[in-house]
């Protein structure tokens, strides 16, 4: 089993709330309520469902709004894997690493972002350093909300 990262919206909580139960960062940011969290699975879903179900269903501390994406830009990234701005330029016009095609833009916005998930694995797969924990992707992002959404009632 891998060991997860994923990053929720919930509902306001006490810091101190969770910790008995799992690994876990709780932030605020412009109104919002984050809990990072490490979870194991087979899968990116599976450890979400299980650490969300093990909050919610045993322990009853949060109520999770939605799964929120690990996005960065390309200064981000840089940052995280220690390299320059103008590497990942390069690297996201196919400038270096012809061989191994940047994962797509999330958004334009910004001169674009991504999922960090996307690229870490590339930055694995090229044997760049980044994280050696898994995260999401796109596709684990739009699964775990959806289950959310549908298993919202279950939890109440």
């Amino acid at each position: 089993m891998a060991q997860y990262e994923w990053i929720f919206v919930v509902d306001e909580l006490a810091d101190d709330a969770v910790y008995e139960t799992c690994d876990a960062l709780v932030s605020r940011h412009a109104g919002l309520t984050l809990l990072t969290v490490t979870a194991q699975g087979g899968t990116a879903v599976e450890a979400a469902k299980n650490i969300i179900t093990q909050l919610q269903q045993e322990r009853q501390l949060i109520k999770v709004q939605r799964a929120y994406e690990d996005l960065v830009t390309k200064v981000d990234i840089a940052s995280r894997c220690h390299t320059t701005p103008q590497a990942v330029g390069q690297w996201v016009r196919g400038k270096r690493l012809r061989d191994f095609p940047f994962p797509e833009r999330f958004s334009l916005t910004a001169g674009g972002i991504w999922l960090w998930g996307e690229v870490n694995d590339w930055l694995y797969r090229t044997g760049k350093q980044g994280d050696d924990i898994e995260y999401p992707y796109k596709e684990d992002y739009v699964s775990i909300n959806h289950w959310i959404h549908e298993e919202r009632d279950c939890f109440v």
